[in-house]
């Protein structure tokens, strides 16, 4: 089992390019060997009473969460932490099955959306040997 941790201390903004710039945010994970996803937890030291904080989590650029459509609806399964809530924990990346995450790839973090007044995000991916 291996965790990669991302820990984005103050206010927390949308879209990459804050986490790789700012107060030590988000770095990028060059995975040694492949794994698959098990679990991803999301934390909040402050969190918002107005909206939700919803992350990416990029394989090589790509989504490692799949957007779930049926015939009634459509939604992307990005992990959120919901307003009034400090953690999030999540265990479905894919409808069949988990991806792999190749041996090279580079997995980074994006925050997707925000909310007024959340602060200090820290997100944990569990990690396990591809089977």
């Amino acid at each position: 089992m291996r965790t990669l941790v991302w820990h984005y201390a103050g206010v927390v903004q949308a879209g990459a390019h804050d986490l790789r710039q700012r107060r030590g945010g988000a770095r990028g994970y060059i995975l040694d060997r492949d794994y698959q996803p098990v679990e991803v937890r999301l934390y909040l030291d402050n969190v918002s009473s107005v909206g939700e904080v919803v992350i990416d989590i990029n394989d090589d650029d790509a989504s490692i969460f799949k957007d779930v459509r049926s015939s009634i609806e459509s939604y992307t399964a990005n992990p959120q932490v919901d307003r009034g809530v400090r953690t999030k924990i999540q265990r479905h990346f894919y409808d069949l099955g988990k991806p792999k995450l190749a041996k090279g790839s580079v997995l980074t973090l994006d925050v997707d959306q925000t909310a007024p007044g959340a602060r200090s995000l820290t997100v944990e991916l569990d990690l396990e040997d591809y089977k």
